[in-house]
């Protein structure tokens, strides 16, 4: 399903709070002179790269999955990726952070790394 518009500022906090203790690292932001210099303004880089699946997209599938009515838990989840997204959406069965009680089928292709 697509986004028509642009999330809220409460969207957005209400997100935050979803991934309260899920195993969701948060994570630090730097400045970046190069982009800085070039576009004359301050940009700031957010360290995503940090998360235990090495990229930002844990956060958007803890999300949904937090989300999830009852009825769509109970069905449970499919994921397939070529990379991380599959790895961030079974991150959360197998972290050591509080599990979300849903039955997921990550499904992975041979070229994932481990």
């Amino acid at each position: 399903m697509a986004t028509k518009t642009a999330p809220t500022l409460a969207d957005v906090e209400a997100a935050r709070e979803r991934l309260a203790g899920k195993g969701v690292r948060v994570t630090p932001v730097y400045p970046s002179e190069t982009f800085t210099r070039r576009l004359g303004r301050p940009v700031l880089l957010k360290a995503e790269n940090l998360q235990r699946t090495g990229s930002f997209k844990v956060r958007g599938a803890v999300n949904k999955l937090e989300s999830l009515s009852e009825a769509e838990r109970k069905a449970g989840v499919v994921t397939a990726s070529a990379a991380r997204t599959a790895r961030s959406g079974s991150s959360s069965c197998d972290d050591g952070a509080p599990k979300i009680a849903i039955a997921a089928s990550p499904m992975n292709f041979s070229t994932v790394p481990p």
